[in-house]
């Protein structure tokens, strides 16, 4: 009975799953497409010398393509201190960036509701000649 069944194909169709993987591929096509960049702050215990009372905070760049790092340790979260991780960002890279990516912290752009004028950091990025791609709206 079960030959005749597979026989004539009156099977039931077996359905594929379906893959539920959240892995989305990056969007990098060559290495300095897209740089992306944050700011953290350093926990004190992290700190292996006498802070004196300061926070540190570092900033970490990362390219999509080569997933290349480069990290900075500064002692306060401004668009000044930011900027002048800029800087030399695309020397210690080692090549040319054409894309920079930020989350929308109050040390990269200025929230429009208070001010509709650009951060220094964002007119560091205009004057490379870096495109400046912001990623979620600002919640405070």
């Amino acid at each position: 009975m079960c030959r005749q069944i597979r026989k004539k194909g009156y099977r039931k169709p077996q359905a594929h799953r379906k893959s539920y993987t959240r892995y989305e591929g990056l969007e990098g096509k060559f290495p300095g497409d897209k740089v992306q960049i944050d700011i953290k702050y350093v926990p004190k215990a992290c700190v292996r010398f006498p802070n004196y009372g300061l926070r540190y905070y570092q900033i970490t760049a990362i390219d999509e393509f080569s997933r290349k790092r480069v990290l900075k340790i500064v002692d306060e979260k401004s668009t000044y201190e930011t900027t002048k991780f800029l800087d030399d960002l695309e020397e210690r890279m080692g090549f040319s960036i054409h894309t920079i990516q930020v989350d929308n912290g109050l040390e990269f752009v200025n929230d429009n509701d208070r001010t509709n004028r650009e951060s220094r950091f964002e007119l560091a990025v205009k004057q490379k000649g870096w495109v400046l791609r912001r990623t979620r709206p600002y919640s405070p």
